[in-house]
């Protein structure tokens, strides 16, 4: 598009914008190489931690600060349902 437009001017522009239009494209595109490594590396990254949100999303936090991982990593009851069998002991308790 830059090129395009500015090489459709070419026989209106001087010498001086010629070789200013001419440095700038050169440096475009000396430059597209890092910008494409840049941004498949974050690609990558950005793919990486939105995996890991997806697996902490489904994981409950655990009791007592235990977590992560699906239910809570140590196969007790943790989180809400540690929390309800609780309260119905302490009920079941005082009848």
């Amino acid at each position: 598009m830059f090129v395009d437009s500015n090489t459709a001017k070419w026989g209106e522009q001087t010498p001086e914008q010629r070789a200013k239009t001419t440095a700038l494209v050169r440096r475009m595109a000396a430059a597209y190489p890092a910008q494409d490594t840049l941004i498949k590396q974050l690609r990558a990254t950005l793919a990486e931690r939105e995996a890991t949100l997806l697996k902490l999303q489904g994981s409950d936090p655990g009791a007592g600060g235990e977590g992560g991982g699906s239910g809570g990593g140590s196969g007790e009851k943790s989180g809400t349902d540690a929390m309800t069998e609780e309260i119905d002991k302490l009920v079941a308790a005082n009848r």
